[in-house]
């Protein structure tokens, strides 16, 4: 005697157990696929939300930019200083460096910083490091950002 018709005697019924069983493993892989799906899309727009929760609720904002930039911003810093580890070994490069530094304890001094102004300093430094060199007008534009 299978599984099936056990239960089938033991209720005293003639449900097929099979096709329930089949039912939930299609809605269980449905919902795997959708949990997959959404994980894909919160990390590909995750830029895009954290933008609009932080316009539109300003308890989050004043959290994330208050309160907890001490722990993030030591993440971010270690971040940037490993896409500039290769270009330290020159002048530029530890001025780099150096600015990189200046700017987070800004950041973390400054009662005043926006998540515009780190994606404009992130997107200004992948700029810099993109040709494989460091030039003065480079450092400039970087520099912009500790003011």
């Amino acid at each position: 005697m299978d599984f099936n018709q056990f239960l089938n005697n033991s209720l005293g019924s003639s449900i097929n157990f099979s096709k329930i069983k089949k039912y939930i493993l299609i809605a269980s892989g449905i919902l795997l696929f959708l949990f997959v799906l959404f994980i894909v899309l919160l990390f590909l727009f995750f830029s895009h939300i954290l933008n609009f929760v932080t316009s539109y609720i300003p308890v989050v904002s004043e959290f994330l930019f208050t309160y907890a930039k001490d722990f993030y911003m030591g993440y971010f810093q270690e971040d940037l200083l490993a896409l500039v580890q290769p270009f330290t070994n020159g002048v530029n490069g530890a001025e780099l460096k150096s600015i990189i530094d200046n700017y987070v304890q800004n950041v973390l001094n400054s009662q005043n910083f926006s998540l515009g102004n780190l994606n404009n300093f992130i997107s200004e430094i992948e700029k810099i490091i993109s040709d494989g060199s460091i030039s003065l007008q480079e450092l400039e534009s970087a520099r912009k950002f500790l003011n």
